[in-house]
């Protein structure tokens, strides 16, 4: 299959991954497919008919071009590295939160200070 994704690359046949996508999973269902994948289908049996003629070498194609556990893989990792950078966002910000509040503390402990100081004298 990796001969027709070679081909695919090489040549003039555009196929998103989601279009790809969505010729595989509907592939036993052709005739609810709108004109796009239907577009899309004639082109790429025109240009390899040697693969989509073919169910099952069809399906892989279809498979390899979706990429679709790429994909997966991708939004895992971006996903991870978004909670990572909240977590990190959330700490500095408490971070920064205890710091203004122990400058705060310690402005009234000195005001505080000065004042028994004045009275005192």
């Amino acid at each position: 299959m990796k001969v027709a994704a070679d081909k695919l690359s090489k040549n003039n046949v555009i196929c998103s991954s989601s279009v790809a996508f969505s010729m595989q999973q509907r592939f036993d269902e052709q005739h609810t497919w709108d004109a796009n994948l239907q577009h899309v289908w004639r082109n790429l049996n025109q240009k390899f008919p040697d693969v989509f003629s073919h169910e099952e070498l069809a399906k892989n194609a279809l498979n390899q071009l979706a990429n679709i556990h790429q994909l997966h893989q991708i939004v895992s990792e971006v996903t991870a590295n978004k909670e990572q950078i909240l977590a990190q966002r959330r700490i500095d910000f408490e971070n920064g939160k205890r710091t203004a509040l122990q400058g705060y503390l310690k402005a009234w402990a000195e005001r505080i200070n000065e004042q028994i100081h004045q009275i005192q004298h």
